[in-house]
C-alpha cells in the first residue's frame, strides 16, 4: 500500500524522483510501480492499495480479526512509508501488531539521510526488545549505484 504521491524529501527533490506528471499533475509514481510489478512478473502476488499506511494497515488488522472468513495475518510485511517521525514509528508499531508471530518485518531507509526513519526504528526496537534488529535480511549491491545503500532491516516477531 502506498499513496504513491511522495513524501516530503521526494517533493523537496522532485526533479530526481517524481519525474514527469500525468495530465491531473499528479506525480506518476504508480504508473511506474505497476510498470516494474508487470514487468517482474508479479502482477499475480501484488494488490497495490492506493491508501495511506496507516489507513490501510488499519483496514488490514480489521480483515484479519474479523470473524467469518477470517483472513490470515501476514508473515511478512514491509514498510517504506512516511519517512517522517512520528508518523514512521506509528506506522512500524502497526505493521508489527498485524504481524504474524513467526513473521518478518522489513523496511528500507535506515540511513543518516532519513533521521525519521532512523528514530522511529531506534524507538520501536527499544520499545519492543527486537532480537538482533540491526541485521540486515538483504542488500542489493547493484542498486547502490542508483539508490545509495538500499538495506532492508530484519525484525523477527518472536514465535
Amino acid at each position: 500500500m502506498d499513496t504513491w504521491l511522495g513524501d516530503v524529501n521526494m517533493w523537496k527533490w522532485k526533479g530526481l524522483w517524481l519525474g514527469p506528471k500525468g495530465p491531473t499533475g499528479k506525480p506518476r509514481l504508480y504508473e511506474q510501480f505497476m510498470l516494474n510489478v508487470a514487468h517482474n512478473g508479479f502482477g499475480d502476488m501484488i494488490i497495490p492499495v492506493q491508501t495511506s499506511a496507516s489507513v490501510g494497515l488499519r483496514y488490514l488488522m480489521q480483515l484479519t480479526s474479523a470473524g467469518r472468513g477470517k483472513m490470515p495475518r501476514p508473515s511478512v510485511t514491509y514498510v517504506d512509508a512516511a519517512h517522517e517521525y512520528p508518523e514512521t514509528y506509528d506506522e512500524i508499531t502497526q505493521a508489527w501488531q498485524l504481524l504474524a508471530p513467526g513473521g518478518f518485518l522489513v523496511g528500507d531507509d535506515y540511513q543518516p539521510g532519513w533521521p525519521g526513519v532512523v528514530r522511529s526504528v531506534q524507538e520501536f526496537i527499544a520499545g519492543t526488545r527486537v532480537a538482533h534488529p540491526t541485521s540486515y535480511a538483504c542488500a542489493w549491491a547493484a542498486q547502490r549505484r542508483e539508490f545509495g545503500s538500499l538495506r532492508m532491516i530484519d525484525f523477527t516477531r518472536p514465535g
